[in-house]
């Protein structure tokens, strides 16, 4: 016993399963071509009522007897066990024959002449490639043929494509500049981003091997072209080759939010997404004003603070036996050893993880990047018994930028009366001329500052008024972020508000005792 199918199964799979038939008909047909290493596709198109007669011919390898009793009259089976080839669903013979009102194929050895699930196989003279007749139905030449220049114009095709008759000359927009990668949970990437700047098709090209598997509409004005990783085509592509499944679509959908959020951030370039974390004790927590703190929160926040940030206590020198003036030397140094220890563990404790994202390939602000990087802010004794740390200016600027988010995040979580934020600072490098991002990792928002410009010199002054007001104006726009990706009427409403509470003069404070705070 077999299971049976209706007469009109394969005309209600094609007309619901897919989200265009008459486009994917195009793509499924040259798909395969592809596929099969074809060089030559030749297209005939000749009109009748209510449809066309489409006649497809590639030089191929064609399909074996075998094959065809085995594979393709068995629906969801494949001869496509290369992981670089596209099909493989088993869903494109029944869209491009099956559903149509008749059918003949001519390969190798035979002729098959079919309608439906129904189909009648005959010798005949040995043939190399593959011919398609298709009876479609519901579809009229000029239709078809305005669809089918309709996705050549967004593939690449190398095979040379004939049309009733004519050669069909590409007028495919090049691809353009390779600007970045997706990735999936796995830091797999699975796709490759190319920006064309020159057109302004308004589109998002998703392709494989060059062969267009469907489009999306964005506000960019250029082309977007997302090549998919063949070999994770199968499982990236849905069974009918129209969209992505679940988490890649959320990573694709992501990026078209990103690009319409903050363009140069989501085209950044190749090097994009260089962050490294330096662990210094994890995230940095927002806490309710004491004020506002009940007995059993207050308690709670002093034990968690004693038990982390437990003081650094030198040793007793009791047992030590030498000459005083030994002893003393030795205390000294000592204590200037304890100094170096607290100065470092300040640094820890005032900013937790530090985010250190490189998205530059500008010679002169790369040659800056390491300066900025927290493993060479060394502390050292000073001969007068003090502490110096190299690369104080660059801490002095992140602890202003740490004073201005958090003031910033204090408003926004009494306003919602959300205190669970933890949040992370940074610095970025970029050649877009991005001042400041926010990125929520999941675990903790990263607010990273861009601290030089283009010729890679430390673009802010914390003794200029001015540009701790930018540092103010940056940090404002990038905690509403927390609440609003999109620069929309809400984000603008948050904006306002935090601008409506946010003290200046209060800031100015807090910077101003932040820095006579520090021990060095």
């Amino acid at each position: 016993m077999q299971v049976r199918l209706a007469a009109d199964f394969f005309r209600k799979e094609r007309n619901q399963a897919y989200r265009n038939w008459r486009i994917a008909l195009w793509r499924e047909l040259i798909q395969n071509a592809v596929d099969a290493n074809c060089s030559k596709i030749d297209i005939t198109m000749t009109g009748k009522d209510d449809g066309f007669v489409l006649r497809f011919a590639d030089n191929g390898p064609g399909m074996s007897r075998e094959v065809l009793e085995n594979v393709y009259f068995a629906v969801g089976a494949t001869t496509k066990t290369d992981g670089n080839l596209v099909g493989g669903m088993g869903r494109a013979r029944m869209l491009t024959c099956f559903a149509m009102n008749s059918y003949s194929i001519r390969s190798h050895d035979y002729t098959v002449h079919g309608s439906g699930g129904g189909y009648e196989v005959t010798d005949a003279p040995f043939v190399t490639g593959c011919l398609l007749d298709i009876d479609v139905d519901n579809y009229d030449v000029d239709l078809a043929t305005s669809y089918l220049n309709s996705f050549l114009s967004t593939s690449n095709i190398r095979a040379a494509i004939t049309i009733n008759g004519e050669r069909y000359v590409s007028s495919a927009a090049h691809r353009g500049r390779h600007v970045r990668d997706l990735v999936d949970a796995n830091q797999t990437v699975f796709a490759n981003v190319y920006v064309n700047k020159s057109t302004s098709d308004h589109r998002v090209i998703v392709r494989v091997n060059g062969v267009t598997m469907f489009t999306q509409y964005t506000n960019f004005e250029g082309q977007i072209t997302v090549a998919l990783i063949s070999s994770l085509s199968r499982s990236v592509l849905t069974s009918n080759r129209d969209g992505l499944r679940g988490d890649y679509s959320d990573i694709l959908n992501a990026f078209l939010s990103e690009l319409s959020v903050n363009t140069k951030t989501a085209l950044r370039g190749v090097r994009a997404r260089r962050t490294k974390r330096v662990n210094n004790g994890g995230a940095l927590r927002m806490a309710r004003p004491l004020s506002q703190q009940k007995p059993q929160e207050v308690i709670a926040a002093r034990q968690e603070a004693f038990s982390t940030s437990a003081p650094i206590v030198p040793e007793t020198y009791e047992t030590i036996d030498h000459t005083w003036e030994y002893e003393f030397d030795e205390l000294l140094s000592d204590r200037a050893a304890v100094r170096v220890r607290g100065a470092e563990q300040w640094i820890a404790d005032t900013f937790g993880d530090i985010y250190i994202t490189d998205e530059t390939d500008n010679a002169k602000i790369r040659k800056a990047i390491s300066a900025y990087l927290p493993e060479r802010w060394t502390a050292r004794a000073k001969s007068d018994g003090g502490v110096t740390v190299k690369g104080s200016t660059m801490i002095k600027l992140l602890l202003c930028w740490k004073v201005c988010v958090s003031y910033a995040m204090e408003i926004l979580c009494e306003s919602t009366d959300d205190y669970s934020h933890r949040y992370s600072l940074g610095f970025l490098f970029n050649d877009e001329g991005t001042l400041a991002t926010h990125r929520d990792t999941g675990e903790t928002h990263v607010f990273s500052l861009t601290p030089v410009g283009r010729d890679g010199c430390l673009d802010y002054s914390i003794i200029k008024r001015g540009d701790l007001m930018k540092l103010m104006s940056l940090a404002k726009h990038e905690v509403t972020h927390m609440m609003h990706s999109w620069h929309n009427e809400g984000f603008a409403t948050t904006r306002e508000a935090i601008d409506f509470k946010f003290d200046q003069t209060e800031c100015f404070r807090r910077i101003k005792d932040a820095i006579k705070s520090m021990p060095f």
